[in-house]
Parts: C-alpha cells; structure tokens; sequence
C-alpha cells in the first residue's frame, strides 16, 4: 500500500512538471534588477496670503515656511546595500539639499532678496553595533521629537525653532540604544552659524547686489536627549541644550534649557506631542534671566485627502535686567492640508497670537501650494 502511493504521488509529480515545462525554443530566465540608490528630488513652494508681519500686511510669507524653490540629491552606498551589513564603521549614505528662498522686504517685490538656505545636509555612517549611527553635517537637533503627519513645508512650528530661533544645525550628531527601550541622542554644533541665509542677492534700483552673512564668532551648542525610541507608539524623553547663539554682529545669547515630553502616535491617523522646557539666557548687558517654554500639538489624518493640525505655543521670560519688563507671547498655529496628487498640497494656515506684552495682537490667513511634498525617502 504503501508503494502504490510513492508511485502515484510521482505520477503527480510527473505531471506537475509537464505542465509547467517551458515552450520548445524558451528557457527558464533569472532577471536580476540592482535596487535604486541615487536619488533627485525637488520641491516647489508657494506662500503667500494676509500676514501682519508682511510689508503691507499681504504678501509673501515671513513666517513658517518661504516661498522657494529646493533641490536634494540622496545617495546610498550600493556597496553596503549589497553587502548588507556593516564591519566596524561605513559611510552608508549622504544627503544635500539647500533651498532658493524669497525674503520679502519693505519695499515689496522692488527690493526682493533671494537666499541660499542650507537644509539638511549629512553623511550618515553605520556601525556595526544596532541602532548606533554618526552623522556629519547640517540637520535638525535633537531638541525634542515632534513627529509630523503631513511633515515636509509644514507650517505648524517645533519648539527649537521657536526657542533658539532655528531648528537645523551644523556639527555631529550621535545616536546609540541604552538599552531595548531606550537611545541615547547627542550632538555638538555651531550654534546656528548657518541657520540663515547666509548668501543672498538683493534687486535694487542700481541692479543686482550680492551679499554674505558669514561672520563665524565662536559660537557653540551642545544638545543630548534620552528617551524611548522613535519606532514606539509612545514617547517619553528628557533632553537638554546648552551653547552660546550665533548673531551676526550684535551681542550672542548664552543658553541653558532641560525639558521633558511626552509624544502619542497612532500610525500614520494621529500624534499628540507635549513638550515643556525651562532655563535661562545671558547677556553681559543684562545678566541672565528665566525662559519657559510650552507647546503642545495635534495632527490628524481624515480620509485619504485631508489632514489637520493645531499647534499652541507658550513663551515666558523673566525680567531681564531689572528693567520691568517680562516678555511673554501666546500663539495658536492651524494648518488644513489638502491633497492635491501625491506629491502636492495646497494648504490653509491660519494663525493667532492672542497674548503679546508689546500690546500686538498679529493674525493672518495663509495659502501655500507646495509640489514635492509628498516624498518619503
């Protein structure tokens, strides 16, 4: 019995075969494809509406995101992508991308300037050792983590840039696992020297005028954070910044702040970022004086067009210098974000500052379109 059902179970097999034995003439084929590892991406941004902080209180944005135009070119190392792995430590892939960005000014579109704006550009190397990577170059700190849903040209603020007055800096960035839940973050930068647009030309009455903003006078940052890992649907983290700020030529602001935060994310439907920070500033003229800061957001997708969000923003200052004055500012930040194709947005972004020691109360409505906002690298 059991010999009659070897033979029928290679009859079978037989038959299989047959049936899928190639047509006289063809032979079976191995296709081999290499996997992309250069990659150009562009983006296109416009931003424009009813700003108070515009010349005229309309026209081109001078708050989130400008009008310009981006370039970036990623490359991975095709090396250790066919490799798979890291010996001891590999340049594994490298980033560039700077942005051509309107800087609206007083005299409207006559005295337009266009920056040269550096954006994120690193080499990122592996290591051997799981979760641990270095990268070199210009990208964001890690002053907290606020992820976005509908991220890139987003309109909605991250406390560095609020705080320190940039988000992205120049120097090393570290990160390593402590343990299974949680990394360790480290970075020394150069305090926002090129934060800005350091490279700029300026259309005049006489023509065009080009100038620079490079005026390196030692500054210097340190950031570290430690927190659970970025993968977790909850965050938790403690970070610290401390450095002294780059000005171009007036006096530089020495800074010290700790926060903690606590982030909420549910795949790719909803986040909730809370984040507090406190510490002091110091000038000579003045001394050194208390800084809070509080922001809390919430972005979520709604169907397979729409995504919204609302960030609030927090800031308090002590009295500095004994003069009386304690500077405070409350701002409400809205963005509707609607899909245009893949890779467009058009987007409302109202904004409101309903608390201001100076006595001002600026508001606005602004539109932007933004093609090549919907890549994911």
């Amino acid at each position: 019995m059991k010999a009659l059902k070897k033979v029928c179970l290679l009859v079978l097999l037989s038959a299989g075969m047959l049936q899928v034995r190639p047509a006289p003439g063809q032979a079976f084929k191995t296709r081999l494809y290499k996997p992309d590892h250069t990659f150009f991406y562009y983006q296109l941004n416009f931003h424009s509406g009813f700003d108070a902080g515009a010349p005229g209180g309309y026209g081109l944005a001078t708050r989130g995101p400008r009008t310009q135009v981006s370039f970036e070119w990623f490359v991975k190392d095709e090396r250790r992508i066919q490799r798979g792995y890291t010996r001891l430590l590999t340049p594994n892939a490298w980033n560039v991308k700077f942005a051509l960005e309107m800087m609206p000014q007083a005299g409207g579109f006559r005295d337009m300037k266009v920056g040269f704006r550096l954006l994120d550009t690193w080499i990122n190397v592996s290591t051997k050792w799981d979760r641990t990577s270095l990268r070199i170059g210009h990208k964001s700190l890690p002053y907290g983590h606020n992820p976005r849903i509908d991220g890139t040209m987003s309109f909605l603020p991250n406390q560095a840039g609020l705080d320190l007055g940039f988000g992205r800096d120049t120097g090393l960035f570290f990160k390593t696992p402590l343990s299974e839940r949680l990394d360790l973050e480290l970075a020394a930068t150069a305090g926002g020297f090129l934060s800005g647009a350091p490279f700029y030309v300026q259309w005049t009455g006489e023509g065009a005028r080009f100038d620079t903003k490079l005026n390196y006078r030692g500054s210097w940052l340190g950031s570290v954070r430690v927190g659970t890992p970025t993968f977790k649907d909850n965050e938790y983290g403690l970070f610290a910044v401390a450095g002294t700020l780059h000005n171009f030529d007036r006096p530089m602001v020495r800074v010290a702040r700790i926060g903690g935060e606590w982030v909420v994310k549910r795949k790719e439907m909803w986040k909730m970022v809370n984040q507090v920070t406190v510490g002091t500033n110091y000038l000579s003229e003045f001394g050194s004086w208390g800084v809070v800061n509080v922001l809390n957001s919430m972005e979520m997708f709604y169907n397979r067009k729409f995504r919204l969000g609302m960030t609030h923003a927090l800031h308090l200052e002590g009295d500095r210098g004994n003069t009386g004055v304690r500077p405070f500012k409350g701002t409400l930040y809205g963005t509707v974000s609607y899909v245009l194709y893949r890779d467009a947005r058009f987007r409302i972004n109202p904004y409101l500052e309903y608390n201001d020691n100076t006595g001002q109360r600026d508001a606005g409505v602004l539109f932007q379109v933004c093609v090549g906002c919907g890549l994911r690298k």
